[in-house]
């Protein structure tokens, strides 16, 4: 008796550990609902429809698996190659700074214009029946059909009389991989394409951020130097260091990681030339991430702005509310 009595209180005991230990394990499974704060507004949404050229500012946009776009105009989906047909960085040819970009009148052509120049206009809709080139951006093979001799041309008379070329890309073409980056392919999956971006797909800055960055520099500086798609306004000077993610609108987005500055931000836009020096070199006085970061990849470049990718694709516009879950 004695004997399946003490069976009975250990089976209870048993019972009891196991219940209690189911609950902690639940506890711990169950994943507690992000927690969002407000962190500031839309204050302008950029898109920049050559890759290195002028941008163009737009009420409302659209959030996509491959970058932002308004209609059939997207951020990135230009690109001008060499006689090799790789990436023409702003870097190489500052002067490709001089190109500026708007929409036509009747909103079916991308508008190149520069001073001195006859505009040159390209359909937001291409040709792809045109030559398929096969080009390298950074590490990635990235596809896009030639836009043309007439453009071809053009673009010789801003370019130093060399022989560039620019394609466009088209939904149909593979995107750019970001796993194909070294350094950040851990932060992506081969689902994380974009037409012809760098880094990521959005770029976020804030203009607290510029405020704080031109408090220190002789000259001011435009957004335009940090070339971002979605500038947020009423918030604090560098509050984006800690937004992991960021709803807006419809949308929702993911933090990569920091975005590090390069000799691009140091362009004359006015001119299409470098500058010696700015704003690289006071950034680098206060902006450079410690060694311990995980971000810390950059070397020698200062961070300003953050790079994110898409969660959930909606639409965004001028004035709607930012929030933010901070890491």
């Amino acid at each position: 008796m004695a004997n399946q009595q003490f069976g009975l209180i250990l089976f209870a005991i048993s019972s009891s550990l196991l219940t209690t230990a189911s609950i902690i394990w639940y506890m711990r499974r169950k994943k507690k609902p992000l927690e969002y704060i407000e962190v500031g507004k839309v204050g302008e949404i950029c898109i920049y429809p050559v890759k290195s050229c002028g941008g163009i500012s737009v009420q409302e946009a659209e959030c996509t698996a491959r970058g932002i776009k308004t209609g059939q105009l997207r951020d990135r989906k230009w690109m001008l190659v060499d006689d090799e047909d790789r990436n023409l960085a702003a870097k190489k040819e500052p002067s490709v700074a001089l190109i500026k970009t708007s929409l036509s009148a009747d909103g079916q052509n991308l508008v190149l214009r520069a001073d001195g120049q006859p505009t040159v206009q390209l359909p937001l809709v291409p040709d792809t029946t045109a030559q398929l080139v096969k080009a390298k951006l950074h590490e990635s093979i990235v596809y896009g059909y030639d836009c043309g001799e007439k453009v071809r041309q053009w673009l010789s008379n801003i370019i130093t009389d060399k022989a560039y070329r620019m394609l466009v890309h088209e939904d149909n073409l593979q995107g750019r991989k970001f796993v194909d980056n070294p350094v950040w392919k851990e932060r992506f999956t081969s689902k994380d394409q974009a037409l012809y971006h760098y880094m990521t797909q959005f770029h976020v800055a804030n203009t607290a951020s510029l405020d704080d960055l031109n408090s220190r520099l002789e000259t001011p500086i435009g957004m335009q130097q940090f070339r971002a798609n979605i500038i947020i306004s009423e918030s604090n000077a560098f509050a984006e260091d800690k937004w992991a993610m960021l709803k807006i609108g419809d949308a929702c987005l993911s933090r990569t990681h920091d975005c590090g500055r390069c000799p691009i931000t140091m362009i004359d836009r006015k001119l299409g030339t470098l500058r010696k020096a700015e704003p690289l070199k006071t950034l680098r006085q206060y902006r450079m991430l410690d060694k311990s970061h995980p971000d810390s990849k950059f070397q020698k470049s200062p961070i300003f702005g953050v790079n994110f990718k898409l969660v959930t694709g909606g639409s965004i516009k001028v004035g709607d509310t930012v929030y933010a879950v901070l890491q």
